[in-house]
């Protein structure tokens, strides 16, 4: 009896064995396809709505908005006319019309003449300066997709400068950078 007992063993195993190799699974595969987009960010300043107001009668204040990479990109600010401890305020809507939530600063990159002048705005309360190049950014203010801000600024000649001011010529330029992370 053991040995047709192990013969048996044996012979099914083989059957077995036999019959799982033509063993198939049925087998479904599902798939995937995919996209992504970026957003955008993209200040610009709105023309028409531009304030300016001049601390004396004799200063004439001015603000326009150009275009140079995208549009309206660019705002031009001037006072003229300036007497020490004079300045003028600028008004002008700053916009995001990206489609993601930014946060705005802006930097002094560049400046020339002769004088001491600030300008204060939202972002660098404590004031830009003639005498603070390099700057690093300045602010952080959250501007949401496709919103808006009022941007105001005071641009003025700091009091106590001396004769060298007189009919002096002043520049600079400042970046307003929106950062989406």
């Amino acid at each position: 009896m053991g040995k047709q007992w192990l013969t048996g063993l044996v012979a099914i195993v083989a059957v077995v064995a036999v019959g799982g190799i033509g063993f198939a699974a049925f087998t479904t595969t599902a798939y995937i396809n995919g996209s992504a987009n970026a957003g955008t960010v993209q200040l610009v300043w709105w023309d028409g709505t531009q304030m300016t107001t001049p601390s004396a009668s004799y200063v004439t204040c001015s603000a326009t908005v150009s275009t140079t990479t995208t549009t309206n990109d660019t705002l031009n600010v001037g006072a003229s006319n300036l007497a020490p401890g004079d300045n003028c305020t600028v008004s002008v809507t700053l916009a995001n019309e990206g489609s993601l939530p930014a946060t705005v600063s802006d930097y002094l990159t560049a400046a020339s003449g002769p004088c001491t002048w600030y300008y204060i705005d939202n972002f660098a309360p404590g004031g830009h300066s003639s005498a603070t190049l390099p700057e690093t950014p300045q602010g952080a203010i959250a501007l949401g997709a496709n919103s808006q801000m009022t941007y105001t600024a005071y641009l003025g000649l700091y009091s106590g400068q001396g004769n060298s001011c007189q009919g002096a010529d002043l520049s600079f330029s400042l970046n307003v950078t929106g950062t989406a992370s």
